[in-house]
């Protein structure tokens, strides 16, 4: 997993933090980065926004103080995960003015699926072997 942080504020930072959120996921198509993308505006919606960005987009309530764009990406490959995140520093100096604070990191992740069986499928059970058994 990885994640990209960048701070905007003052007057326009909401103008400033969507245009650097758009810039950061137009940045992921160019770059065809295999990662699944999410970017969050923390001060505007992040925990109730879908993947999609719905609520940041289309919040139309007062100008807040400052806004943290925050991208996460989930991939394969630390290597992608690590490049994507890093775009977040690419906008310190190439994206909306006044942005300040980026930080990126990329940490290790565990996917884990359920899976439905059939109880017909299963055969519960228990075995106890000494350590000399498993030692064969």
């Amino acid at each position: 997993m990885g994640e990209g942080e960048i701070s905007y504020a003052g007057p326009n930072c909401l103008a400033r933090a969507r245009a650097a959120a758009e810039v950061l996921l137009e940045r992921l198509k160019l770059r065809k980065l295999a990662v699944q993308a999410r970017v969050d505006l923390i001060g505007i919606a992040s925990v109730h926004d879908g993947d999609s960005g719905t609520r940041w987009r289309t919040y139309e309530g007062s100008e807040p103080q400052d806004i943290r764009v925050r991208l996460a990406v989930s991939a394969r490959t630390q290597d992608d995960a690590d490049q994507a995140a890093r775009e977040a520093l690419a906008l310190y100096c190439c994206g909306p003015a006044g942005g300040g604070g980026v930080r990126w990191r990329t940490t290790p992740r565990i996917r884990t699926q359920s899976y439905l069986m059939l109880p017909s499928d299963l055969a519960p059970g228990c075995r106890v072997q000494s350590a000399a058994e498993i030692a064969q």
